[in-house]
């Protein structure tokens, strides 16, 4: 029984870390600058449902 709690055990932990793990890149480009002065800001958000 123990053995079985214990797979168990490493088997959440594997996959809750692999979850974490994963890394995403966002790649923005913005056309039609006319100049380096100003700045430029972005916001990410998660859409959710009500």
């Amino acid at each position: 029984m123990k053995f079985l709690v214990s797979l168990l055990f490493l088997i959440v932990v594997f996959i809750s870390s692999s979850i974490v793990r994963q890394q995403k890149t966002i790649t923005v480009t913005i056309e039609n600058i006319s100049s380096d002065d100003g700045s430029v800001g972005f916001a990410l958000y998660n859409k959710e449902l009500l």
